[in-house]
Parts: C-alpha cells; sequence; structure tokens
C-alpha cells in the first residue's frame, strides 16, 4: 500500500501517469526532437509499438515513459490546467470562460501541438496526461507577440501626439542616503530587457512586463534586438546603387540617385 501510495503521489506532482512497460522506437515517433531523442540515446531491442526489431530495421527504442518525460515538459513549459490558471467556469454559462482559448486533452494533442506520432504511440500519451481542460501557462500574462504589439501602439501614440524624440525614464526612488540605483545601461545590454544567455530561449531572450508590456523608452532598443536576433539586416557592399524615393503623387513620381 505504502509503494502504492508513492507511486501516486510521485504520478500527481509530475503531472502524467505511467501507463505502459513497452519499448517506442524512432520510427514511431516522427517529431525531429523526439526521434533524436531516441535515436541518441536508445538501445537496439524489439519496439513494442510496431513489432519491428534490429534485424527489420536500424532503429533505436526507449522505455515509453522515458519519452513521455520529455513530452510531458514540453507541454508543461507552455500549457497549464485550467483551474490552476484560476479560468472562471459558468456551469450556467455552458463551461469555462474564454472557451475559444480552452482545450481538452485530445484537442492539445491533436490540433494546437500536432504530436506526430503513430496511432497507438498517440493513444498512449493520451492517456497518460490527465483529462483537464487544458490552457496556455501564464494565461493573464502577455505573450511576447501580444507584449509588443499593445507596447508599439503605445509608442505610436507618444510619438505622433505626446512627444516627437525625448523618452524619459521612470522616476527612481532614493535610498536612506539619498542615493538613487545605478540605472542600467540600455545599450550595452544590461538592461531588463536584455537577451538571456540561453539561444534557444523561447521569447527570443527579451524579458518584459507580462502584465504592462514594454515601455516606450525601451519599444526600440527591444526592436533593435530583435532585428539583430533575426538577422533582419544585410550588408551591403560600395559599389550598391541606392535610389532614393521622393514621393508619388496622381500619376507622377520623383525617383533620384
Amino acid at each position: 500500500m505504502g509503494r502504492e501510495k508513492d507511486r501516486l503521489i510521485e504520478e500527481e506532482e509530475r503531472g502524467w501517469r505511467s501507463v505502459t512497460h513497452r519499448y517506442v522506437c524512432d520510427n514511431c515517433i516522427s517529431e525531429p526532437g523526439l526521434a533524436d531523442y531516441i535515436r541518441d540515446r536508445g538501445v537496439q531491442c524489439e519496439c513494442g509499438y510496431c513489432g519491428l526489431t534490429p534485424e527489420d530495421a536500424d532503429l533505436r527504442c526507449l522505455p515509453f515513459d522515458d519519452v513521455m518525460a520529455q513530452i510531458a515538459a514540453g507541454i508543461y513549459s507552455e500549457f497549464n490546467d485550467a483551474d490552476k490558471e484560476n479560468i472562471p467556469y459558468e456551469s450556467g454559462e455552458g463551461g469555462y470562460q474564454f472557451s475559444e482559448h480552452i482545450y481538452t486533452t485530445y484537442e492539445l494533442l491533436m490540433d494546437v501541438i500536432g504530436l506526430d506520432a503513430s496511432e497507438r504511440v498517440f493513444e498512449d500519451v493520451l492517456r497518460a496526461l490527465p483529462d483537464c481542460a487544458w490552457c496556455s501557462k501564464d494565461f493573464y500574462s502577455l505573450s511576447l507577440g501580444e507584449a509588443l504589439d499593445v507596447s508599439w501602439n503605445t509608442f505610436t501614440e507618444k510619438v505622433k501626439h505626446e512627444t516627437r524624440y525625448l523618452f524619459t525614464l521612470p522616476e527612481q526612488q532614493e535610498d536612506s542616503k539619498g542615493i538613487a540605483p545605478a540605472r542600467p545601461d540600455v545599450m550595452s545590454g544590461d538592461s531588463d530587457f536584455a537577451f538571456a544567455a540561453s539561444a534557444g530561449d523561447p521569447e527570443f531572450g527579451i524579458e518584459y512586463d507580462r502584465q504592462e508590456g514594454i515601455p516606450a523608452y525601451q519599444m526600440l532598443d527591444t526592436l533593435g534586438q530583435l532585428v539583430r536576433r533575426l538577422r533582419l539586416f544585410r550588408v551591403l557592399t560600395p559599389s550598391t546603387v541606392l535610389y532614393r524615393v521622393l514621393g508619388i503623387g496622381e500619376g507622377n513620381s520623383a525617383l533620384s540617385k
């Protein structure tokens, strides 16, 4: 009884349960990252799903639970139980609010994530995950795309109607000795919006206020970071010919070198 209780506690904490002791091969999962994971760490044995053996094909296999741990880690990095995200549920209104952003476990795997695996593997992943309503993690927070969209609109309004070139920094609070803390160096990358060290950061390494977005005085610097990260620029040779468009009127235009 004690061992079974420990198992249930472990499954509750990790967010998924063990459903099989089968081995799964890299042929049964076409998801590139997962297939590579199996090939790098797997052993040569018979696949418990497709029945292929090392004599039939060049394959590697891992216990299903090892692969499931990777799948669950990816899911929980981006999604969560709607109840844990405090999404209101109104039984009289037919379910959760924001229903267009709420998914069943099947919808999450099939439509949102698009897990590319054999039917039998897919079914076991479905059984291993909790049968709950899923939504984006940190549901009430702005994603990077949303933060950029909202903050750009705020920035353009300030440029058009409030200020053209001058953006004041937030007022700093002095300490007990009357000394204000040093302002992070925006241009050197030491600010709150600097790139993280990891090149694989899902938010492009940009930190931002998930409720307020990006302040106007940081907007251009943040866009510059994105341009550099995505390499949205081209180095021109000295012989490149550039044309300057002066304007386009009704039926005529002015074009000059």
